[in-house]
């Protein structure tokens, strides 16, 4: 697979870029309420809720929530118009009126979904900050992070540190030759000798 980006890709990355600086002063903002809100005296919450956040808001929520959007409405909207040019060239004033009635419908459909974009976007953030409050609470009551490096607590019961010292050791496995496998899965499916 090619390195290349296509026509679509490119506009979307070029969008990207006009726009990062404004929503990563959003995805900032956001981080600095939610801290304050909702872990202000949690360092391990604060810590997750900036991290989520940021994988978000800094990448795949500006190119995924916003400058994806933007570039596919352009590409409808640019369909919409060709549909009314080629409405408008037609003879017989039915198809016209089909025509202006069809790009008006696009055009407006598409109108809401980029005033839509910057909440899609904030509603990703809510989405993370949401992801971070799920991971602390879950290490909270299992001292496990479900998406992170499991780390049990030296004081839970599962600790396998704790587990092995108490655990005799299993004797290793003696390899068998392949005639001896074989006797031993016939054995045990009942065809052995």
């Amino acid at each position: 697979m090619s390195n290349k980006l296509g026509l679509y890709e490119q506009a979307v990355e070029w969008v990207a870029t006009r726009v990062q600086p404004h929503f990563v002063e959003k995805t900032d903002k956001f981080i600095e309420d939610s801290i304050e809100e909702k872990a202000k005296d949690n360092p391990e919450l604060a810590s997750k809720i900036a991290f989520e956040v940021k994988r978000r808001g800094y990448g795949i929520g500006i190119l995924q929530d916003f400058a994806d959007v933007v570039v596919g409405v352009i590409v409808k909207i640019a369909g919409a118009l060709g549909i009314a040019v080629i409405a408008e060239s037609m003879k017989n004033n039915s198809f016209k009126m089909v025509g202006r009635v069809a790009a008006f419908t696009i055009i407006a459909n598409n109108v809401v979904d980029i005033i839509k974009a910057p909440w899609r976007f904030m509603s990703g953030l809510i989405g993370a900050r949401i992801t971070a409050e799920y991971r602390q609470e879950q290490y909270e009551k299992t001292g496990i992070d479900p998406m992170g490096q499991q780390q049990i607590r030296e004081d839970d019961p599962r600790n396998l540190k704790k587990f092995t010292a108490t655990t005799p050791q299993q004797q290793p496995i003696q390899p068998k030759t392949l005639q001896q496998h074989a006797l031993t899965v016939d054995n045990a499916i009942g065809m052995g000798a």
